[in-house]
């Protein structure tokens, strides 16, 4: 499986079980857009700070949050991307 299907299946699997933990129909939520998974209610922090860890955990990766505003951290296609750069150094 090459790094943007694995960084695609923990990011869905994350929303999915973000959905079913807060009571709201995965159909309500467009996975396919930038999605803010903090603005949007899915995450909140704690959620955030775990779904950081796993990414950290199954891709074998540390991510260095100095190289990168807090911002880019919470759209779904920011953050995809900034792993993408981390696993493609």
């Amino acid at each position: 499986m090459n790094y943007e299907n694995k960084i695609d299946q923990i990011l869905d699997r994350a929303i999915k079980n973000a959905c079913e933990r807060n009571d709201i129909p995965l159909s309500q939520v467009n996975t396919e857009t930038d999605l803010d998974l903090i603005e949007s209610k899915l995450f909140d922090s704690i959620d955030f700070i775990q779904l950081l860890a796993e990414f950290e955990e199954e891709l074998s990766i540390e991510i260095d949050f100095s190289d990168y505003l807090p911002e880019e951290f919470t759209k779904r296609n920011h953050l995809r991307r900034i792993l993408l750069e981390i696993l493609n150094q």
